[in-house]
């Protein structure tokens, strides 16, 4: 009975976690994506963006990004199982579509889909904010060479474009990872695997070193803030 309940408990487990290590990180991609969207919109529109039209519009987006994210992976779990292995006496977290090459199709498009396009989203936004900027301060200074104005807004938004290509190459060994369909027994390559794994959660960890670092605009933002908090907290001891 004792093994029984310990065997329900890992399916429970291989189906759950599994699910949720694929679909949380594609989440938080696609939110990225969305930040970047509204970014783009608020430089484009300039005056005219609404702040609160854009806040209602967000939740019932994410609302719908969670739905979609976790519809679009269910395939997962439901083709999941335990395998014994007698011969290393292990039980392994298996999820197999080579059954229907339809789902097989479909499995490969989803990750690539949800690859791809969060990244190409950031790119293009980042690309868009830094034409609109450079035509907006040609507009008002047309003194200025259009080009020297261009590499401006390129060196302050070069965060924009380091941010995406950081976040690509971080979700890179998730990417390669989804596409090993072998059970790895060495456990020199299981390390790797799992090196790898952890590192595509890493943007989810690395928000201020991804976001703020690379950002002029938010680091000095942020040392303004530490000198308010640290003269807070000195004040406050000195009472």
């Amino acid at each position: 009975m004792m093994l029984l309940s310990n065997r329900t408990t890992v399916h429970i487990s291989c189906l759950s976690i599994e699910y949720l290590l694929k679909v949380l990180p594609t989440i938080g991609d696609w939110l990225n994506a969305c930040v970047a969207i509204e970014r783009a919109v608020a430089v484009s529109r300039g005056f005219r963006f609404n702040k609160n039209e854009s806040k209602r519009m967000a939740k019932k987006i994410v609302i719908l990004l969670i739905i979609m994210n976790m519809v679009s992976g269910i395939h997962d779990p439901v083709n999941r199982s335990l395998t014994d292995d007698p011969q290393d006496q292990r039980t392994w977290c298996v999820a197999s579509f080579r059954h229907s090459s339809l789902l097989n199709i479909y499995n490969t498009t989803i990750i690539m889909i949800n690859y791809i396009t969060p990244f190409g989203i950031n790119l293009i936004s980042a690309i868009i904010i830094i034409i609109k900027s450079t035509g907006l301060k040609s507009t008002a200074t047309q003194s200025m060479n259009p080009g020297h104005i261009l590499k401006q807004q390129l060196k302050a938004h070069k965060h924009l474009i380091v941010s995406a290509l950081t976040l690509v190459l971080l979700a890179l060994p998730r990417l390669i990872i989804s596409f090993i369909n072998v059970c790895v027994k060495s456990r020199e390559v299981s390390y790797l695997n799992l090196t790898g794994y952890f590192i595509s959660f890493l943007p989810s960890t690395l928000i201020f070193f991804i976001f703020v670092i690379p950002s002029t605009g938010y680091t000095n933002a942020f040392k303004i803030f530490m000198k308010r908090f640290t003269s807070s907290i000195r004040s406050m001891l000195s009472r």
